[in-house]
């Protein structure tokens, strides 16, 4: 310890005999350590941290029933549920939850808009949470005849309920039924899921016997393995139940689309707060911002590596007169290793405030609702990454310049100049190293940026079926005690009132915005007859008559709706061409479909395809319903503006409210945010790694600058003799620049050899983008040689100014 603290001592006095080169050291480090930090806390709160609020959350399973042609992990009807439940062993205990639609509750008479759960009377024991007041739900709440409890998240009490245990038994209206609130979350629990956070939790009711719930496939499945059981066992068990189930009930449980003649598979897994279903995407976006931050650091180390190198030719005398009078060679090591850890550990302390500053950027690119659930804050293992990075970084780039500070000889360094006897070949070349891999980094983040930014802009230009760019959007739930008649009243007043305003041009609901996940639902074509498997399961919508013309959609076909179109006239339907020609052979109107509620539909329009969940997606077949017949009370009104919509939304808001007294109105943004939503891992993973890429050329100028100054300097002598015999000033800049130009163009090389493994890894995120783009492999190269010639005009020009007379009087 006495070795260690005299080392501390020693390392910090000898920093700060140089301070500027350490403060820079420090802040290089800090910033590749502070971008790591950032991506870190991100990635970790992404995929990795536990749920908060719940006991061993690690150690929680999930049970996932697969989709008919979704893949595996889908949800499970509750009889399934019910069948795993009583015949599984592995398992100590399941629960079962289900997100409801977004509910209108009224507490005090005060009322919000909240985000609702149904559970299973045993979900809080099972996942192991704790209640901050009153109780969770008890078997005796499930019972017929029990009043109906509620439980609310611990933000809702502190918002509605004064955080008071008093609180405790007061009546909330929502749905149109009176519940009790019995108690009230765990302040960190929000939801076991990314999704939304969740403001109460009721209980799940059980559907009714009919042999049709068992298709009804719309709850989780969530449980801990028994003591001892392994998932495998839990896997082997559930798969057995999946084939009796298929035996027993073939009409839901036998087939999908891949085998149809096979038991629908159900699958045990660790529970995650992203499904696995869209993990590899997700995995896929961190792995590529996460290799961009450790280049930005590799390149950052680079520098340092290079600034210790001219502080170790600057100590050479130091260091030998130390060996002279009899210090080990691997004391001195030591020391100058623990140098440059001081320098990592206080580069990582740097990056730990970078990472404070910035710890909100990368989670902003996500919607509100899924902001809340993101906790991307800096603790104790962002704290713990951040400084053995850096630490470990320090270290390993600055062992080098310390094996090269001890190689000169003692009697050789004070035979001679300092200077002259430390810069040895191999200092050199470690230093023109250095370069070469700073911008062979540089050169692989450019190539990316330059991939991913054109990929966006192609995805933002590409055509999205809808002509509307400018629009507000938002979002509307009336109240359940609304029927029909007065809910489409209370739209139509909203149209009226919004439509009537000069900078609002078109204005419709819908009850799915573009660009975002709806409803689906089955379908029987006339006159077809599905292939075995064949999924005839769609996408619907349902609109107002004006939707077409607000969303400017063509109708290639037929009509729109209109107000022949009633709840007392004959169902009707609008398809996209995708539909009518894979159906129909392009010729729709006036044929009929059934839809699974057994309602036979006539299709009197045709209408072009729109992209649905992102602009890459393959355009899929899609049924509208006219809102006068398929009365919904959930909706999103679209108001296309002839002005910016962004100084529309309030107006838009507060005419809703104007015309609805009871309609609750939330989440207003554009159409451009609601691209930005759904492009949000394009633009994560774009402006990330153009950050980065930024930075590391940045660093690669620096360096390029630093070993041409350092070479002016040392050369400076030979310089003046070259002015002396006649040596002009163009011969003097090109003697500079080839050194700043040959070091970048060696690294460019590097780099065009890396860059296509690179590029090829990220070819799934690019859209009609070639990963060997040959505009992005011939904008970089030149980019980085006019980087590099810029970095050496100051040193080229002080070589040019070099007063012969001057330095040979020196000499």
């Amino acid at each position: 310890m006495d070795r260690v603290l005299q080392d501390f001592r020693y390392g910090s006095r000898s920093l700060l005999r140089s301070p500027v080169l350490s403060l820079v050291a420090v802040l290089t480090i800090g910033l590749g350590a502070g971008a790591n930090a950032t991506v870190f806390s991100f990635v970790d709160a992404l995929l990795f941290k536990p749920v908060a609020g719940v006991e061993d959350a690690s150690k929680l399973v999930a049970v996932y029933t697969s989709d008919f042609s979704s893949g595996r992990y889908g949800t499970s009807s509750y009889p399934d549920f019910m069948s795993v439940a009583e015949g599984a062993t592995a398992f100590k205990a399941l629960a079962a939850y289900a997100d409801n639609p977004g509910a209108i509750v009224t507490i005090n008479g005060a009322t919000e808009r909240i985000n609702h759960a149904a559970v299973t009377a045993n979900f809080f024991d099972v996942i192991g949470s704790r209640p901050a007041a009153g109780r969770y739900f008890a078997p005796f709440d499930a019972a017929p005849d029990a009043p109906p409890a509620v439980i609310v998240s611990y933000s809702l009490w502190t918002r509605m309920l004064g955080s008071s245990h008093a609180a405790i038994g007061t009546p909330m209206t929502f749905g149109g039924r009176t519940y009790t609130v019995i108690g009230v979350a765990s302040p960190r629990f929000v939801g076991l899921d990314f999704n939304r956070a969740r403001d109460i939790w009721t209980l799940l009711n059980p559907p009714s016997p009919a042999p049709e719930a068992r298709g009804s496939r719309t709850i989780n499945i969530i449980g801990r393995l028994q003591n001892g059981a392994t998932l495998q066992d839990a896997q082997t068990e559930v798969t057995t139940i999946a084939a009796r189930l298929a035996a027993a009930y073939p009409a839901t449980n036998l087939g999908t689309l891949d085998q149809p003649d096979r038991p629908r598979p159900m699958t045990v897994a660790w529970h995650t707060r992203i499904n696995p279903q869209f993990r590899s995407q997700v995995t896929m976006i961190a792995g590529v911002i996460v290799a961009a931050s450790l280049l930005v650091l590799l390149t950052a180390c680079a520098n340092v590596g290079n600034l210790l190198l001219a502080r170790g030719a600057s100590r050479a005398r130091e260091i030998a007169v130390r060996l002279a009078v009899g210090a080990r060679r691997r004391d001195i090591l030591r020391q100058l290793t623990f140098e440059s850890l001081l320098l990592g550990v206080g580069g990582g302390v740097a990056g730990l405030l970078l990472a404070l500053w910035t710890s909100d950027v990368l989670p902003s690119f996500f919607p509100p609702e899924q902001v809340a659930l993101l906790d991307a804050r800096v603790d104790l293992r962002v704290l713990t990454f951040c400084l053995v990075l850096s630490g470990a970084a320090g270290v390993i780039f600055g062992l080098a310049p310390a094996l090269q500070s001890l190689k000169p000889s003692s009697s050789a360094v004070l035979r001679e100049t300092a200077t002259s006897a430390s810069d040895s070949r191999v200092a050199r070349r470690l230093r023109r190293g250095f370069v070469v891999v700073q911008v062979a980094l540089a050169f692989v983040l450019l190539i990316g940026t330059g991939l991913l930014v054109r990929s966006l802009r192609n995805v933002l230009e590409a055509d999205l079926g809808f002509g509307t760019r400018e629009a507000v959007i938002v979002s509307i739930d009336l109240p359940p005690e609304f029927g029909p008649e007065r809910g489409l009243a209370e739209y139509g007043r909203m149209l009226d009132r919004i439509g009537a305003r000069a900078e609002v041009e078109d204005v419709a609901v819908t009850t799915t915005a573009p660009l975002s996940r709806g409803s689906r639902r089955g379908f029987s074509v006339d006159s077809y007859r599905p292939r075995t498997g064949e999924d005839m399961e769609f996408p619907i919508n349902i609109v107002s008559a004006d939707y077409f013309a607000a969303m400017q959609i063509p109708v290639m076909a037929g009509r729109a709706f209109d107000d022949r179109d009633r709840d007392s006239t004959t169902p009707v339907v609008m398809v996209n061409k995708v539909f009518a020609d894979r159906y129909f052979a392009g010729n729709a109107l006036g044929r009929r479909v059934r839809d699974s509620h057994e309602t036979e539909l006539q299709i009197v329009g045709v209408v072009g395809p729109t992209a649905l969940l992102s602009p890459q997606a393959p355009r899929l077949p899609v049924v509208y319903y006219p809102l006068t017949q398929s009365y919904t009370r959930s909706v999103r009104l679209i108001a296309r503006a002839r002005v910016d919509a962004t100084a529309l939304v309030d107006k838009v808001v507060s005419e809703v409210r104007s015309a609805s007294s009871g309609a609750a109105v939330f989440r207003p943004t554009t159409m451009k945010g609601q691209l930005d939503e759904a492009l949000a891992g394009d633009r994560l993973t774009a402006s990330l790694v153009s950050a980065c890429g930024v930075l590391a050329l940045a660093l690669a100028t620096v360096g390029v600058y630093g070993v041409v100054a350092y070479s002016v300097a040392r050369r400076r002598r030979e310089i003046g003799v070259r002015i002396a015999l006649g040596a002009s000033a163009q011969h003097v800049s090109a003697l500079v620049l080839k050194e700043g130009l040959g070091l970048t163009i060696l690294g460019v090389s590097v780099g065009a050899i890396l860059s296509p493994a690179a590029a090829t890894a990220i070819q799934s995120m690019l859209y009609q983008v070639s990963p060997i783009d040959l505009r992005t492999f011939a904008a970089v190269p030149i980019l980085l040689c006019g980087i590099a010639v810029v970095a050496a005009w100051i040193p080229m020009r002080r070589a040019v100014r070099t007063d012969p007379v001057a330095v040979l009087r020196q000499e």
